[in-house]
């Protein structure tokens, strides 16, 4: 099974938890599913799920910094919290990433 979440960017910005949670919440439905890809048009952002046999938290979280080694930084001390890097947006000279545990 395959299907596509379509989250508006500025939902992001506005609740950027209630924006990760239309992901958790689509991927916790009666066949379990994870994230397989992201990308960004203009106004929005496109997440391809998969079916899964694990069950993954998904998150947003903005970038303190976009400086290249500012974001290689932030990235591995996720990783070490537990949190595994996807993809990454750019909202408004912003830049976010999702992330899963």
């Amino acid at each position: 099974m395959h299907r596509i979440v379509k989250i508006n960017i500025y939902d992001i910005i506005y609740d950027y938890k209630e924006a990760s949670q239309i992901i958790n919440n689509a991927c916790n439905r009666s066949e379990k599913m994870q994230v397989t890809g992201m990308f960004q048009s203009a106004d929005n952002i496109f997440i391809s799920l998969e079916e899964s046999l694990e069950k993954n938290k998904y998150l947003f979280a903005k970038f303190s910094s976009p400086d290249e080694d500012d974001l290689l930084v932030e990235i591995k001390n996720r990783y070490f919290n537990n949190f595994s890097f996807i993809g990454r947006i750019e909202i408004d000279n912003d830049i976010w990433g999702l992330f899963y545990s």
